[in-house]
């Protein structure tokens, strides 16, 4: 006589906040667990239990873990940070990546803040300005980039890309907010930012755009941050009320990394005869990197300041230089797990978690767990962390 398959007491209520928490309607996720979709049905209305391997199946497409699953009821979790994307643009809801994504940003942002409750001296306060939208973005970005401590001669010292951004990231991050670099699907945000009074602030870029557009999406959230809101963006805005706060943000942003003033001294000294229609791609590369930022950002200041109509000619295109391009035909190089992770966490985490472990707050297992890693993969992460440090500081 065969064995009835071992059974598993979870709820049926928590089976679905799991599912919905993933973003995964239930059609997708009975493809993915190998079931049909009464079958799913009769589990989640609690007419059948899950079966062990069904429930397996679950903790991996669920990214939940077994003690979340089992427990008597659905788990209280933070709201979705509000959706400033546009309907033009982006997907009616959120995939599951994305949510992934927005679930580890918290998981690290409540972990990070309670150590910090526990040693004020791992993490500086941040001191963020309360903005709003009667604030001039040129005059709070001038004051926030004098706030940070970056001249224009520093910025042009930078090399273009990953050192740029780079270097923005760790002022950010020397301010207490926490920085992290997620691979989202490019369609659904460029980025996102969560605001809570009790909690350490959080900026999370998405590692699909060009090395130069992160640090325009960086300071986009940085003034969502400011407003005291949390977000998910695209950057190109087109309804009412989402409209106004992008449109204020991508002002910011813009006006932090290419002031009005030196801009239009750098136009004088570039391209001194040229007409608002001349201008070309060339033109506009040749200003983009001398500001280390990418050609949309600096199409759409020449806009501002009325220097040029490329801007409005070629959005379509400027917009596609923003996505990091792929390598066509070739699988991605393999990445060491503690380098993957400290450009995903930042040093700003990674000094929060390192100083804890150092100081006994932790221990090497929870540092390994919170950052996703080996126990054996912590000490080469933190001489990579350290060696960071270094190099920025020489």
């Amino acid at each position: 006589m065969p064995r009835s398959p071992q059974t598993i007491p979870a709820k049926s209520e928590v089976l679905i906040w799991a599912r919905e928490a993933s973003g995964y309607t239930r059609g997708e996720a009975a493809r993915l667990l190998g079931l049909r979709d009464p079958e799913l049905a009769a589990i989640e209305s609690g007419e059948i239990l899950v079966t062990s391997a069904v429930f397996q199946r679950m903790i991996t497409a669920y990214r939940q873990v077994e003690s979340v699953l089992l427990l008597p009821y659905p788990p209280a979790t933070d709201p979705l940070p509000a959706d400033y994307r546009t309907t033009g643009t982006a997907p009616a809801t959120l995939r599951p990546q994305t949510l992934l994504v927005i679930r580890e940003a918290r998981r690290i942002q409540h972990y990070v803040s309670d150590l910090v409750a526990e040693d004020r001296e791992l993490l500086l306060r941040a001191e963020l300005p309360l903005a709003s939208f009667s604030d001039s973005p040129e005059g709070l970005a001038a004051r926030e980039r004098a706030r940070l401590g970056v001249t224009i001669d520093m910025q042009q010292r930078w090399s273009p890309g990953a050192e740029a951004f780079d270097q923005w990231r760790a002022c950010v991050q020397d301010c207490g907010i926490l920085v992290l670099l997620k691979k989202i699907p490019w369609e659904d945000c460029r980025g996102l930012s969560l605001w809570d009074e009790q909690l350490v602030p959080v900026i999370v870029v998405n590692s699909e755009d060009a090395d130069n557009a992160r640090i325009f999406t960086l300071f986009h959230e940085y003034a969502h941050l400011m407003l005291r809101e949390s977000g998910v963006c695209i950057t190109e805005p087109v309804l009412t009320h989402r409209r106004q706060v992008e449109l204020w943000c991508n002002s910011f942003a813009a006006n932090l990394l290419v002031p009005s003033d030196e801009l239009r001294r750098s136009v004088e000294t570039c391209f001194p005869d040229i007409r608002p229609a001349d201008w070309t791609i060339k033109h506009v590369q040749r200003l983009a990197v001398t500001f280390r930022v990418s050609r949309y950002v600096m199409a759409r200041r020449l806009k501002e300041l009325s220097i040029s109509d490329f801007y409005d000619k070629h959005i379509s295109e400027l917009r596609r230089f923003d996505k990091k391009p792929k390598r066509e035909g070739t699988e991605p190089p393999r990445v060491r797990p503690e380098i993957q992770r400290l450009s995903e966490v930042g040093t700003g985490v990674g000094a929060v978690l390192l100083d804890a472990w150092k100081g006994g707050l932790i221990d090497a297992g929870e540092a390994a767990d919170i950052l996703n890693l080996r126990t054996d993969d912590l000490q080469p992460f933190q001489e990579r962390a350290e060696m960071k440090r270094r190099r920025r500081s020489a």
